[in-house]
C-alpha cells in the first residue's frame, strides 16, 4: 500500500454536489427539456442567435455557468419590449414560459456564481485554513435553498480536506495543470491510438515550465537522442504498436 491521501479534486467534488442538486430535480429537468424544444425549432429561423446553449450528454452539472448566465439575459431580454421589427416575435412568444420560471434562474444564478468565486480561490491559492475563511466569506451571501446545501457541502469537503495526512499547511485542490498536460500529451499521439505511452511523455515537462531559447539550447546539447531512447526502454517499456509490428513481421517470414 502506498498510504498516499487520496485529495478529491474541487471541480469533480463540485460537480457531484451540483449533480445530487439538480439531476432529481424536477424543475431543472422541465427547463432543460423546454430549452432542448426550442433549440429544435428555432434552429434555422431569424432567432438563430438567440437559441440557448447546447446542452451536454458527458460532464453536463461541469457546465451548468452558461445555463444560469442565458437565464439571467434571457429574461432581461424578454422584459423589454420588441421595438426593433426583426420579427422574432414567434420566438418571443416562445420563450414567454421562461417568466414563470424567474425563482429558478436566480437560484441557478447564484449557485453557480459561489461556485465560480470557491473554484477560483481554491486553484489559485490552495486549499488551507484561510482559503477556508475566505470560501466561507463567500458562500456567506447565498439565500436560497440550494444555496445553502451547496454552502454546507462545501465546507464539509473543505474540512475533510485538510483533515488528511499532508507534509504542507496548503493542499493543491485541483488537477487541472495534469489533466492539461497529458491532454496536450494525448494530442500529439492521438493519429494513433495503439502508441500508448513513449518516450515522448518526457514532453509533459515542457508544458509546465516556461521554455527559453537557453533552456532548450542546454536540453539539446546535453542530451542525447540515445539517451531518451535508453530511458524509455528502461521506465516504459516497449509499446502496444512496437508490439504489434514485431508479430506480424514474424509471421510473414518466409519458413526454411
Amino acid at each position: 500500500m502506498a498510504e498516499i491521501a487520496h485529495v478529491h479534486d474541487v471541480t469533480h467534488r463540485i460537480a457531484l454536489t451540483l449533480k445530487t442538486l439538480y439531476a432529481d430535480d424536477a424543475t431543472f429537468q422541465a427547463v432543460m427539456q423546454r430549452l432542448a424544444r426550442i433549440r429544435r425549432r428555432f434552429w434555422l429561423s431569424v432567432a438563430g442567435h438567440l437559441l440557448p446553449p447546447a446542452q451536454r450528454t458527458k460532464s453536463r452539472y461541469h457546465n451548468l455557468r452558461p445555463l444560469a448566465e442565458y437565464g439571467r439575459q434571457m429574461l432581461a431580454y424578454l422584459d423589454q419590449p420588441d421595438t426593433t421589427g426583426s420579427g422574432q416575435q414567434g420566438f418571443r412568444e416562445a420563450m414567454a414560459w421562461m417568466c414563470e420560471y424567474r425563482a429558478f434562474f436566480g437560484e441557478l444564478d447564484e449557485v453557480t456564481n459561489a461556485v465560480t468565486e470557491v473554484e477560483r480561490l481554491i486553484k489559485w491559492h490552495g486549499l488551507s485554513t484561510e482559503i477556508i475563511e475566505d470560501c466561507g466569506q463567500c458562500l456567506a451571501t447565498v439565500s436560497t435553498e440550494k444555496g445553502y446545501q451547496l454552502k454546507f457541502d462545501i465546507l464539509v469537503y473543505c474540512h475533510i480536506m485538510l483533515m488528511l495526512p499532508r507534509m504542507r499547511d496548503t493542499i493543491l485542490g485541483t488537477s487541472d495543470i495534469l489533466e492539461s498536460a497529458f491532454g496536450k500529451y494525448k494530442n500529439y499521439v492521438s493519429c494513433n491510438p495503439m502508441v500508448g505511452i513513449t518516450d515522448l511523455a518526457l514532453c509533459i515537462a515542457a508544458f509546465t515550465c516556461p521554455l527559453t531559447p537557453e533552456a532548450i539550447t542546454e536540453a539539446l546539447e546535453s542530451v542525447r537522442e540515445k539517451e531518451v531512447r535508453q530511458w524509455g526502454r528502461v521506465f516504459l517499456g516497449t509499446s502496444l504498436l512496437r508490439k504489434r509490428r514485431q508479430a506480424f513481421s514474424e509471421s510473414q517470414k518466409c519458413p526454411e
